[in-house]
């Protein structure tokens, strides 16, 4: 009866001791896998941070050179707005100062010495009331210098086209005028054929036209 007893009592331990040992490998299974997890998740964990970081770095590094291109954009930009205001502050006063100098080079003395002067028909029917030239106008020419006469021609007959050589000096500065006028000499009062007038002189010739095709012609020789 007692070595019954002693026989269960050594099979109920052997059960324990394996029923332990089962439980002891199962926590040591459960732990191995929870350290497993946790490696797994704390290199998840890592390489996301560093992917993040990664991801990071590289949008640094791209607002960066955005910030770089646009910095140096805008300087080029500047730079090319500051040349382009140079160059044309520069032809502003290059032009300022030719025109200066065309003004100064006008100034000075100058002499007519001859006055060419063509009538067209058109410009003397309807003015001729009958002259000493009969159908055929006898133009002579006035010319004011600032409203002052400088210049009065004979009047030939029968002429559309005159030619007068004269020697007139005038002494002539920015602002003046010269004025003149065409006439035909007639029996009563005389016609006025056309006027007109300069405000600038250059040594050469002057030409003033009507819309007729009858004009004037100015020799000019700068004196001084």
């Amino acid at each position: 009866m007692a070595s019954k007893k002693l026989v269960v009592a050594v099979g109920i331990l052997i059960v324990a001791v394996v029923i332990l040992l089962f439980v002891m490998l199962k926590l040591q299974m459960e732990q191995q896998i929870k350290q497993v997890k946790d490696q797994m998740e704390q290199q998840i964990k890592q390489v996301k941070d560093q992917t993040e970081q990664q991801i990071k770095q590289v949008k640094d590094q791209t607002e960066q050179q955005i910030k770089q291109v646009k910095d140096q954009t805008e300087q080029q930009i500047k730079q090319v707005s500051d040349q382009t205001e140079q160059m044309i502050k520069r032809s502003e006063e290059k032009i300022f100062a030719q025109i200066k100098q065309a003004e100064e080079k006008e100034d000075g003395l100058y002499r007519i010495r001859q006055v060419i002067v063509h009538i067209d028909g058109n410009d003397f029917v309807g003015n001729d009331d009958g002259g000493t030239g009969y159908y055929a106008p006898e133009p002579y020419v006035r010319i004011r210098h600032n409203g002052k006469e400088i210049l009065l021609t004979k009047h030939p007959q029968d002429k559309w086209d005159c030619t007068w050589e004269c020697s007139v000096d005038l002494a002539w500065k920015k602002g003046d005028k010269l004025e003149f006028e065409v006439w035909d000499k007639d029996l009563s009062d005389d016609d006025c054929l056309f006027t007109g007038k300069w405000d600038k002189i250059v040594q050469g010739t002057l030409k003033a036209e009507t819309k007729n095709g009858s004009y004037i012609e100015l020799t000019l020789e700068k004196i001084k």
